[in-house]
């Protein structure tokens, strides 16, 4: 590309500073509130549509379970009251 004749080039410059520390915060939200389920002493799951996706450690001692793994991607209504179920 040429500008009056001589060689040129076309820069564009966008300041992300604020993105960047937007984004620094909700990592780091995101580390405290994982910190507070982990440690809980409440069992806690989230489950998406019929699945469980995620559980904590009080979860797995309660229900009897050795690692995440073995209720992850499993069916998440046998742990839900039937009155709780929508």
């Amino acid at each position: 590309m040429s500008f009056h004749g001589k060689p040129s080039a076309i820069a564009f410059i966008k300041d992300i500073t604020e993105q960047k520390e937007a984004q620094e915060k909700l990592i780091e939200s995101e580390e405290r509130y994982r910190t507070v389920i982990e440690h809980s002493n409440d069992g806690i799951a989230l489950v998406q549509g019929d699945t469980h996706v995620f559980v904590n450690k009080k979860f797995l001692d309660i229900f009897g379970y050795d690692k995440p793994e073995d209720i992850i991607g499993k069916p998440g209504t046998p742990h839900i009251h039937p009155e709780d179920r929508i």
